[in-house]
Parts: structure tokens; sequence; C-alpha cells
């Protein structure tokens, strides 16, 4: 969902479409079961339509995610971490891993605020280690 919503907030930006989420949590049929009756009372679906009204306003961002529950908002941003490049000849399971740890390290880690930017970065990590020299 968040790589079709960053692609599609490029592509609305051109005509002022903005393309957001909603992460809600609220009290459900599902939910029932798994949550005690309580907690459930604190999380009236009500509380979500706050955060959806927002989104659907004028003044609402684009390529946002919106979390709403119980009356609490957030904005969340998902992270990637800088990961490593795999030789062609370790593209096996096994070599994933045995890098998990160096794959899984989130010193480095960022968000990455265009379309293109996890494609961007794969692709010079690619030629870095193919000392391929990229335009640009």
């Amino acid at each position: 969902m968040v790589g079709l919503m960053n692609v599609l907030a490029e592509e609305g930006r051109k005509t002022d479409i903005r393309v957001n989420i909603i992460s809600p949590t609220a009290a459900t049929r599902m939910t029932e079961e798994l949550i005690p009756a309580p907690v459930l009372a604190l999380m009236k679906p009500e509380s979500v339509t706050p955060a959806v009204l927002y989104l659907l306003s004028e003044n609402a961002p684009t390529r946002t995610i919106l979390g709403a529950g119980a009356g609490s908002f957030a904005r969340i941003e998902v992270i990637e971490s800088e990961g490593v490049n795999l030789s062609e000849e370790e593209w096996t399971p096994d070599a994933v891993a045995a890098n998990i740890e160096a794959i899984s390290d989130m010193s480095r880690a960022r968000n990455l605020l265009g379309a293109f930017e996890q494609t961007n970065k794969y692709v010079a990590q690619a030629a870095a280690r193919a000392g391929i020299k990229l335009p640009g």
C-alpha cells in the first residue's frame, strides 16, 4: 500500500490530487474476541472519522500515513535500512540469511521520500558493486 501511495502521489501532484493512507485502529466484530471489553469501549470506530475527513479535505497533505484510533492521531513513517547488495552468485535464501544482521541494521535507516528513492538506492548499490559510474 505504501508503494502504491508513493507512486500515485507522484502522479497526482500534476493535477493537485492528494493520496494518503489511513491506518485505523477501532473496535470491530473481528476484535471483539481479542481485546477486553473496557478497551474496546475506548476504541469507538467514530474516533477514526476526524482523520478520514481531514485527509479528504482541501487542506490535506499528500503522501502521508495517518494513524487514528481511540481519539489519538499520529503520523506514521516507514523507514528502510541501508541494506546490503549481494553479488549475483549470492542471490540465494542462504546468503540473505547469512547477511540478515547487516540487512537489518537500522543505524543508517532513513525515510524514503520519493517514489523512486528505493529503486535509485538499490541501483546505486548494484552499480557500485559492479564498478559502474551512473550518470547524474
